[in-house]
């Protein structure tokens, strides 16, 4: 009853679905080590459910003033992580992998090969299997990546102060640093009313931007699931939403510019 009741206040807070769905598999492995090292005989997370119709997260793609402020950023230390995240179309596990090397200039592409996966606590696990069977694949260098990108290093690009992969923490301040630095960040207040400063967006928002910029240049959902290194199907459930906010966009744009018409020919009945 208590870990039911701590769910259901924690729905109340207004988290999304998928939230607090990673709350109750936190609270059940929780209590299944109890079980374990035998602390308790049985675990009292497993039969708790959460509640219907739960509020789902939406991951948006990035606004063209929030573009426009990741392209022109080169303040701080991480400026090059949200550049690589907008003109990659990278998973965040695959894009921290990286290293110098993965990057073929000559060809033009980034070999995408493997991943960190924070799954496993604060310190990541090095990965050669990526999330689905298109995950090992080559992105292309697009230009105004290209043309920012540092040569002659060696290495893992993105690291701590001691050239380490970044652990989840060590990211997560990174992330915050630079979602400052690229003035990506908003105000909130928490339950006391205190404001706090927190990232606008998440890596995953950078990726929906990339999808958006292959769907505007025109290419077919097989090749961005290609580059991506996703499926084709999902690929084409964001270019059907992409449709959709696009034709909403047209049909803003033809209205504003009967409106203007009218306009005209009301000023040329007055004179």
């Amino acid at each position: 009853l208590d870990c039911q009741r701590y769910i259901t206040q924690f729905e109340e807070q207004g988290y999304s679905k998928n939230t607090v769905q990673i709350e109750m598999a936190v609270l059940r492995m929780i209590f299944a080590h109890a079980v374990l090292a035998g602390d308790i005989d049985a675990n009292p997370a497993r039969e708790i459910k959460h509640g219907r119709h739960l509020p789902k997260a939406k991951r948006t793609a990035l606004t063209e003033e929030q573009e426009r402020n990741v392209t022109n950023c080169r303040k701080g230390n991480w400026w090059l992580m949200g550049m690589m995240l907008l003109y990659t179309g990278c998973r965040r596990g695959e894009l921290l992998a990286l290293t110098w090397a993965d990057i073929d200039r000559a060809a033009g592409v980034i070999h995408i090969t493997k991943k960190l996966n924070y799954a496993y606590g604060n310190t990541p696990k090095l990965e050669a299997h990526l999330k689905s069977e298109n995950g090992k694949r080559d992105i292309p260098l697009f230009q105004p990546l290209a043309d920012v990108l540092p040569r002659n290093r060696i290495g893992k690009i993105f690291t701590d102060e001691d050239g380490n992969y970044l652990t989840e923490g060590r990211l997560r301040t990174a992330w915050m640093d630079y979602c400052r630095d690229a003035e990506l960040t908003e105000w909130v207040y928490d339950e006391k009313g205190k404001p706090a400063e927190v990232p606008a967006v998440t890596p995953h928002c950078f990726r929906h931007s990339f999808a958006t910029m292959c769907y505007e240049a025109g290419l077919d959902p097989k090749t961005t699931a290609e580059i991506v290194g996703d499926t084709e199907q999902v690929v084409q459930s964001v270019y059907t939403e992409l449709r959709k906010n696009h034709k909403i966009t047209g049909l803003e744009k033809v209205n504003a510019f009967l409106a203007m018409k009218a306009a005209m020919r009301e000023e040329e009945q007055v004179e």
